[in-house]
């Protein structure tokens, strides 16, 4: 998971904001069996192709990726961030029926992350649990509904929200590809464990960033030993290398977070791999350096 703040850069999608009198009685009879797939499911053909119209803006926001898993995903399943209907492990909740149609509890997620083996309808909180929506003269009180309204932000979710949150504060990851969560109050070992995040596919796919990039690195003193005993074409090689860990760091890209804590701290995740010490000690100053010229 990246932070990402420009789905405030959009107004909520037409199926949500004309589907006010349906969320209005939902709200007003916490029937929860009323809310429908359709309203967030909808489409429209535009040139003669089926498009989703609050899927489809979901995907641009979030770069084709699942929000939580940062996995690839060209057919998103839209997720409740407050689960709609339940919350596991809490009886008594109806589930945050009133925020079906909130345009910032929709969240774009792989099949999995939306699944009981991932999120499904896990909710933990650190505050006191928000039960009720609020209502002003009779009406649903919107504003309240919103992910980053004081209401809501006073459960203080374990669950880290992108659009609200700074998760790159509250992670860590080994060079197997194993996220760690490392903030105080455990937002993110939370999150880890609410959403799987360390399940087998996804540790192997974040370790084969990793590995590619000690292969790149390794290759490159083969050519060095073996063919081409120049130190500027090696620095030039390993450069091209660290180009490549940069680019790895784009919101577009799938796994960025892990790239972006492995650019960071190179010393920690990539050093170690390398076979020698001159190895290790030509490639720390040739990454010093790429920082230095790039103004890193």
């Amino acid at each position: 998971m990246i932070g990402n703040r420009r789905r405030f850069l959009y107004q909520p999608p037409l199926p949500l904001t004309n589907a006010n009198n349906e969320w209005e009685e939902i709200a007003r009879t916490g029937n929860s069996e009323k809310i429908s797939t359709s309203i967030y499911n909808a489409t429209q053909t535009i040139n003669g192709k089926k498009t989703y119209i609050v899927r489809d803006l979901l995907k641009k926001i979030y770069y084709n990726k699942c929000v939580y898993c940062e996995s690839i995903e060209f057919k998103p399943e839209i997720e409740h961030y407050r689960p709609k209907k339940s919350v596991t492990g809490v009886k008594s909740h109806p589930g945050y029926y009133w925020l079906c149609y909130e345009w910032t509890n929709l969240i774009p997620s792989c099949r999995y992350c939306n699944t009981e083996g991932g999120k499904g309808n896990k909710f933990p909180v650190i505050g006191h649990r928000v039960h009720l929506p609020i209502f002003d003269s009779g009406s649903l009180e919107k504003t309240s509904c919103r992910a980053d309204s004081q209401y809501l932000l006073g459960e203080q979710p374990y669950l880290l929200h992108p659009d609200i949150d700074r998760p790159e504060n509250c992670f860590s990851f080994d060079n197997k590809g194993k996220i760690k969560g490392v903030d105080p109050i455990k937002r993110g070992s939370n999150t880890i464990s609410i959403c799987n995040l360390n399940r087998d596919n996804l540790k192997y796919r974040r370790q084969s960033i990793v590995d590619r990039i000690v292969v790149r690195i390794n290759d490159a003193f083969t050519v060095y030993f073996m063919i081409d005993q120049s130190e500027p074409h090696l620095n030039a090689a390993l450069h091209q290398v660290f180009q490549e860990m940069k680019d790895n760091c784009n919101p577009e890209k799938p796994f960025s977070l892990l790239s972006i804590f492995a650019f960071n701290n190179f010393g920690l995740v990539i050093t170690p791999l390398l076979a020698t010490t001159i190895q290790k000690t030509f490639t720390n100053n040739a990454f010093d350096e790429f920082l230095i010229t790039y103004q890193l």
